[in-house]
């Protein structure tokens, strides 16, 4: 009603003509109003679109709320500067808009609770394994992520990272305090009770604003009927927050029970990202994939546990790589459309290629096809380090930790591209935040030693990575060598030569950390020899090697520029 009002006031007639009411209405049915600015061009753009977005045939395309009509008024009533007749007339018809806008703010704004503004932004929250059982954990935390995935297809709905939801887990945080932290309107809690052959999954909606229950369901299902449950759970909040129809209505992408289990299985290995986690990851997407060969989920998941049990030194490299990309390859051609599937894929074009252009293809397809997926996010800022651009790697992965403040992998990896960018104090800061966060968390831990290296407090460093660098595979395996060298304890760093160089095959990031630590000795010749094994075995830390700290000695050497030559980087 306001629209045609609005637009009546702006165009001097109203939007769908007719001379009786009946006909208004019959065209209101079937036509879309002429915009405003057809008739007066003068009327300013983002004015036009509130107007007709008021005006859209389906109610779901219009504003859910009054409060977002005005606020969406208030930021198109910016009066323009016109130079030329008939400028007051318009000010003046912006003014009395403002004036409609001004009431219909007070209005929404000085109603009682339940007229607010519906959330906007949400986060689904690790669900309850209701009777402990730990062989049922993977499947409560695979139902929060289903139903997250399920949100996120809402229209117009931002829903908060797996990485960000997850830090909840086990901990009793009130609702307005996630509100706070998140930066979310709502909260999705649940839970899941396996009973035999039965599932029964409850889930409610709570306001971060005052606390309240805004909607609560309980479903129960045979356990091989479970796969439409996230998206009945996704409707009925979508329903409550008067959010649009789902971009689409994609399920997890099977229907074999078997199959998804053992999904939802190598899911929670994986995110552990450790050696034994990977290992049984690769074992269970096998299995789903033999369950199911068409599960396009499951060739992604499998493509990203073989590349990172090569990247982390668990698993021979080339041979790691090469399932890897066989996997994510089948991926993509069962489902085009899969963010993760071309994630992997870039991954693979980032660090093992090196492949600057592949890389960025795969991973702006994969944005386009989520822009709020995190690993996707993270290894673009990362390209943007190896392709020479760190302070907009930085700018990139600050506004992902915006999304999800208490990330701890987009926390941490802020941490280090500041660091390879140069800007060592705001560097200190971003990992002494992340430890806050986490204190036992690896990665934050270190970049503080290398960071200490780089300060020149040699002795902290070499203890702090020697206590982390069981925790990391082989990746940073270069810090203690480093760091013992730079401090004059000769000895010792030959020592953590002799450890890396009789370090498995598989681990083929010693060869960098051997090539870092001779470089600080002052050993340059043997320095460009393991690193030119490094550049062999494709020492995945290779990609940042232009920004690495710990490769400064080797820099003044005129064997450098030759072998910077050899990573093919994009000119700057």
């Amino acid at each position: 009603s306001l629209g045609v009002v609005l637009y009546e006031l702006l165009a001097g007639e109203l939007p769908f003509g007719g001379t009786t009411v009946q006909s208004q209405i019959a065209r209101r049915l079937h036509e879309t109003p002429m915009p405003v600015r057809v008739l007066r061009p003068e009327i300013p753009e983002a004015l036009d679109r509130v107007v007709s977005r008021a005006l859209a045939r389906h109610p779901v395309d219009r504003y859910p709320t009054a409060q977002a009509m005005a606020e969406a008024l208030a930021e198109a009533l910016v009066i323009p500067v016109v130079a030329k007749r008939g400028a007051g007339i318009l000010i003046g018809l912006v003014g009395v808009v403002g004036i409609l806008a001004a009431g219909l703010w007070w209005t929404v704004s000085n109603r009682g609770g339940d007229s607010r503004a519906a959330p906007r932004s949400i986060v689904v929250l690790p669900f309850a394994n209701v009777g402990g059982d730990p062989n049922n954990e993977y499947y409560a935390d695979g139902m929060a992520d289903e139903v997250a995935g399920a949100l996120a297809r809402l229209n117009g709905l931002r829903v908060a990272a797996r990485s960000s939801a997850f830090q909840y887990k086990g901990r009793n945080v009130a609702a307005r305090q996630i509100g706070t932290e998140l930066g979310v309107g709502a909260v999705v809690e649940g839970s899941v009770r396996r009973m035999g052959d039965q599932v029964r999954i409850t889930a409610q909606l709570v306001s971060t604003d005052d606390g309240l229950t805004l909607w609560n369901e309980s479903y129960e299902r045979a356990a091989d009927q479970v796969f439409t449950v996230q998206n009945e759970i996704a409707a009925a909040i979508g329903r409550t927050l008067g959010i649009g129809a789902a971009r689409s209505e994609t399920g997890p992408g099977t229907t074999n029970r078997r199959a998804y289990e053992a999904f939802l299985q190598g899911r929670w290995h994986w995110s552990k990202r450790d050696q034994a986690g990977f290992e049984q990851a690769t074992r269970y997407f096998e299995e789903a994939i033999a369950a199911d060969s068409s599960f396009a989920k499951a060739w992604a998941g499998l493509g990203d546990t073989y590349s990172l049990r090569a990247g982390f030194g668990y698993l021979a490299v080339a041979d790691g790589f090469a399932r890897g990309r066989a996997a994510a390859n089948r991926a993509v051609a069962l489902d085009s459309t899969l963010a993760d599937a071309h994630t992997a894929l870039g991954f693979i074009n980032l660090f093992y290629d090196w492949d600057w252009d592949g890389a960025r293809r795969r991973l702006e397809t994969a944005l386009r096809l989520d822009p709020t997926y995190g690993e996707a996010r993270l290894f673009y800022a990362w390209w943007l380090v190896a392709i020479g651009r760190p302070n907009e790697a930085v700018d990139s992965l600050r506004a992902a930790v915006r999304d999800e403040p208490v990330s701890l992998i987009l926390n941490a990896r802020l941490g280090s591209m500041l660091m390879l960018a140069g800007r060592y104090p705001e560097a200190e800061r971003q990992v002494a935040h992340t430890s806050e966060l986490a204190a036992t968390y690896s990665p934050p831990r270190l970049d503080r030693a290398r960071l200490l290296a780089v300060r020149g407090q040699y002795d902290s460093a070499a203890a702090i990575g020697a206590a982390v660098l069981e925790r990391v595979g082989a990746y940073g395996s270069g810090v203690v060598g480093y760091a013992l060298a730079r401090g004059g304890r000769r000895a010792e760093a030959l020592a953590e030569i002799a450890r890396l160089a009789a370090s498995p095959l598989t681990a083929t990031t010693s060869s960098l950390g051997v090539a870092q630590t001779y470089g600080a000795l002052g050993d340059l010749d043997r320095a460009f020899q393991w690193l030119d094994r490094a550049y062999r075995e494709r020492d995945w830390a290779l990609f940042f090697c232009r920004h690495d700290p710990l490769l400064e000695p080797l820099r003044g050497d005129p064997r450098w520029a030759a072998f910077v030559a050899r990573m093919n980087y994009p000119p700057i």
